[in-house]
């Protein structure tokens, strides 16, 4: 997954610095985010993979994350995005011990759609596929898991001052997972973002 999230900030940065090669009417996003990870975790299924933990062992399911991201906003309505998020860590506790299971993240896809609620904020709703990986927590981060699923989602992007061109988005993103230790999870975040072409 290494390499996935490096071709995706590779691609998002090619997005950036190739304007003058797409017409002038295409803009293109970019941000950064914090969040809050909450994680639907199919407990049975971890406590039977890992050693050490038992059907006592609880799960602290949610977690900061953190998101970067790139696109073009074809126009008013419509934009293509592509986001890294890392989602977070997934921890055990047994006996007063924690455990680190592993780590989550993904790269997503998806198309947005926006409509004017007013001069200075839009309403928009997101769909589109997370390429996700589960990783060891050892220092390794071999891949436990991976896989493509659906990601859909909901927010509003507010003008801070000035022009358009910076931007705070409020933002909620649902992520579907193959539900072998992850069934699904919701991100709520808050991002910067800066609009090129504006």
């Amino acid at each position: 997954m290494k390499k996935a999230h490096r071709v995706s900030m590779l691609l998002i940065l090619l997005t950036i610095l190739s304007a003058d090669a797409i017409a002038d009417d295409i803009r293109y996003i970019w941000g950064l985010g914090l969040g809050s990870s909450q994680f639907q975790l199919n407990k049975s299924e971890l406590v039977a993979s890992y050693s050490g933990l038992t059907s006592a062992s609880t799960f602290i399911d949610s977690s900061t994350s953190f998101n970067a991201f790139g696109g073009l906003k074809f126009d008013q309505y419509l934009a293509l995005e592509m986001d890294l998020i890392l989602s977070g860590d997934i921890v055990a506790r047994e006996a007063g011990r924690s455990l680190k299971l592993f780590d989550v993240s993904s790269v997503a896809l998806t198309l947005a759609l926006s409509s004017e609620l007013t001069q200075k904020a839009q309403l928009f709703a997101r769909l589109g596929v997370h390429f996700w990986d589960i990783a060891e927590s050892s220092g390794s981060f071999d891949t436990i898991n991976s896989a493509i699923d659906l990601t859909y989602g909901a927010g509003i992007d507010i003008n801070l001052y000035g022009d358009r061109s910076r931007q705070m988005r409020i933002q909620w993103n649902h992520y579907e997972y193959d539900g072998i230790y992850i069934d699904s999870s919701d991100t709520f975040s808050l991002s910067l973002i800066f609009l090129i072409g504006e």
